[in-house]
This record gives structure tokens, sequence and C-alpha cells, in this order.
């Protein structure tokens, strides 16, 4: 039987949950029996899930006893779905899936090139347990190693995005405006720089996402009065991007680094970090920035060229090419069947 579930933080959140909802969908379309399990209680996903989903509705800030109950539960699906593979996307499910009782093939699904960065020690007992248990380790990108012993994945298979956008909107034809980030507020995705280039610009930023850092940052800028707009997690952050916005892509490590992705889909200009995960795109080195300073000058320069900001389009297609649904489907649905011997 052709039945598959894959395990996952929540319904939306991020690159990674965005990634699984379009892969489930995908293989419903192919006639798999696909089931969606999501860890964390989360807001519905832009992208409508087709299969069948068993929330386990975990509350941030219930630990110990939230986990416990999502495992149980996760056991419960699991006995009562009898899935021959299960698809751990992330750290908590990761976690999660050590507590599987039922013998199922166990893939573990890397998103980032520094997983479990908050909870190290505890990430590689994770993973240490979990390599007596499969050997299928899989990558979203060739530049990602499975940590924390450095090995090769089993299988790279790139995330897909989605196919469906709005209207074009022509970002390079208006003069700087606004400085616009994208992303959970965390350590690694540096949401301060942001902040500190309106600081140092007078420039109005837009801070899409939320997470740990969000109220810090927001009681710290507070004072500066600044014309920060904190929108939290949206479903569709793209929809208020407008010309005159540049995409701020600060991380100090990236994954497979999506919101990049979607940000060339749609022609935003676009300003990242210099560091190996985003080098690895060949951008043109005006889109890399070393220091807030950098992002600054660079920002003043072309604010009335933001047309120079935007990947030019034979670069953006080349690195697009490889994330069609229907190819990535393909390769999932051929490595499920290897996996299940069918």
């Amino acid at each position: 039987m052709k039945n598959v579930m894959f395990v996952t933080n929540s319904l939306t959140g991020g690159g990674a949950e965005r990634s699984i909802n379009l892969v489930c969908n995908e293989l419903v379309l192919r006639n798999w029996n696909v089931a969606l399990v999501p860890v964390n209680k989360s807001e519905p996903d832009a992208i409508q899930v087709k299969s069948q989903i068993y929330p386990l509705n975990r509350a941030q800030g219930n630990a110990p006893f939230g986990t416990i109950r999502a495992i149980i539960s996760l056991n419960f699906v699991a006995r009562k779905f009898k899935p021959s593979v299960v698809v751990l996307n992330c750290d908590a499910p990761e976690f999660l899936g050590l507590f599987l009782m039922k013998r199922v093939e166990l893939v573990i699904l890397q998103h980032s090139s520094r997983p479990w960065s908050t909870r190290r020690r505890l990430g590689i007992i994770v993973r240490k347990l979990l390599s007596f248990r499969t050997q299928y380790f899989f990558a979203v990108s060739e530049h990602l190693s499975i940590w924390p012993e450095g090995k090769s994945p089993y299988r790279v298979i790139q995330n897909p995005l989605s196919p469906n956008l709005p209207k074009k909107k022509f970002f390079g034809a208006h003069p700087l405006s606004r400085i616009v980030f994208i992303g959970r507020m965390s350590k690694e995705k540096c949401p301060e720089i942001p902040l500190e280039i309106s600081l140092l610009s007078g420039l109005p930023a837009v801070m899409i996402g939320d997470g740990e850092l969000q109220g810090k940052l927001s009681d710290r800028y507070k004072k500066y009065q600044l014309q920060i707009d904190w929108t939290g997690q949206l479903c569709n952050p793209w929809e208020i991007i407008n010309p005159g916005d540049v995409l701020i892509v600060p991380s100090s490590f990236e994954g497979d680094g999506l919101v990049v992705l979607e940000g060339l889909q749609r022609g935003i200009p676009i300003l990242v970090s210099d560091i190996p995960d985003f080098r690895r795109f060949n951008f043109p080195e005006i889109n890399y920035c070393i220091s807030i300073e950098d992002y600054h000058a660079r920002l003043i320069k072309y604010s009335n060229d933001l047309q120079s900001l935007i990947v030019p389009s034979e670069i953006a297609m080349k690195i697009l090419g490889r994330r069609d649904i229907k190819v990535l489907g393909n390769e999932w649905e051929n490595v499920l069947e290897e996996i299940m011997k069918i």
C-alpha cells in the first residue's frame, strides 16, 4: 500500500512547512494515501492541503506535558493510518519520531546547514538514536551534509515552489520606500539587522514573522521611534510587498533559503548576507552584503535604481527551473517506492 505520513512542525510557519504541504498535495494527485501530521498549533497555510490531516495541537510553552500528549497522539495516528514510510520534517518531528512504537521506515529530512541549532546536545542524541532505526537521511540541497557526522545524504530532493503566483508587480519601477524582512525572529535569521538599517537610514521597515526574539527587539527599538510595522506571521507575506520595497535576507546560515527563492520567483529587489549558503546561488556581487554599513550603502546607492537589485532573469530561471513540483513529485514518488520496495 502507498501509505506515507509526513510529520511536520506546523501547518504553516516557514519554507520547510510550505514545501511539505506542496509535496503532500502532489502525491495525493498521484493516488498516494497521504497523512500530514502537524505537531504544533498554527493557522492554516496559504497552500490548502488536500491530504488527510491529523493535527497534534501541541501548544507553545506547554512542555513537557504537551510533548508527552503529542507522542501519545502520534502513535495513535500511526496505528490508525498504518504508514509504510514516515517522513520526519525538522527537529520537533525528529524528536517525536524516536517514540514511534510502530516499526516503519523512517526518513529524516534535513532543511538546514545547522539543524538543532538551539539544542545541539539533544540533537546529537536524537540523531544518534534515529540512525539505529534508519539509513534514510535526506537533504533539500546539494550543499548540505547530514549533521552531526557530516556524511552525505541518502538522497537530495529540493524543495518545490508554489506555481500559483498572483499577477506580477513591477518592483523595480519605483524609488526605494521600505525594507522588508520575512522569517522567524530567531538568532540565525538576524532580524536585528534590518532594524539597524532602519535606524541608520531612517527607512521604514516591515518585519514579517514571529519568534522568540520579537518581543525583545520590539522593546529595544521602540525608543528610537522608527517606522516599524510588526505584522506577525502572515499566511501569504508576499501580498503586502509593493513596488519600492527591498527584501533583506541577513541570515548567518541557511538551509534551502526558500524566502530568497520565492523573492526571485516574484522579481523582488533583494539583498542577502554574504554566506556560503547563499553564495551557491551565484548572484551578482551587487546582491551580497557583509555588514550593516554594506546594506545601507547599497540601498542608498540604488535608491532610485531598484531594478539593479533584481537578480537577472537568466540567473533566476536557472535556479527556479529545478523547483517544479511535477519534477520533484517524480523524485519523491520514485524514492518512496524504492524504500517501500514496491
